[in-house]
């Protein structure tokens, strides 16, 4: 439901739309993750590629970012006894980017054989929102002005776009 809203708002001109698991915690799994883990991945899939295919076919996917991420990775192996689940974890994790014109099926970085650090080509959170405002025409090194102080939207102009992706 809150993906169909989406789509309707962004043909609507909205400009940012935030879609989240009615839940609040879907992904947040640090016990009975097996219990519900199947579950979400499923109605994660269903609500996700229904959301694309509306964008696709109502001519706004090329002009709409979709950014599917959490705050945090999710500790590389299952935890605890009884009701089993994932921890946060910093160290590395994954996301997906689509729309906007962006090449389609690029992989980014990986991490070692067991998931817990990153092996190749890292991306900073600096990178990360310096490549979301590019994709959208936005110069990411700009300042915004507050009460007189500049307001740079990338903390003192660190980071680049990932280039691999346009």
């Amino acid at each position: 439901r809150d993906c169909l809203l989406a789509v309707q708002l962004v043909e609507r001109g909205v400009p940012f739309v935030r879609v989240q698991h009615q839940s609040g915690l879907a992904w947040d799994k640090h016990r009975r993750a097996f219990q519900s883990q199947r579950y979400i991945t499923s109605e994660f899939d269903t609500a996700v590629g229904a959301m694309v295919d509306d964008l696709i076919d109502r001519g706004l996917w090329k002009h709409t970012l979709v950014v599917l991420m959490g705050e945090f990775g999710r500790t590389p192996e299952i935890l605890g006894q009884g009701q089993p689940g994932r921890n946060h974890w910093a160290k590395s994790w994954s996301m997906s980017l689509g729309g906007c014109g962006l090449k389609e099926g690029v992989v980014i970085g990986s991490t070692n054989d067991n998931g817990t650090a990153v092996k190749d080509r890292p991306v900073t959170i600096h990178d990360l929102f310096c490549t979301f405002y590019k994709t959208i025409g936005i110069d990411p090194h700009k300042e915004l002005s507050f009460e007189g102080r500049p307001m740079p939207l990338v903390e003192n102009k660190l980071g680049k776009p990932v280039e691999e992706v346009f």
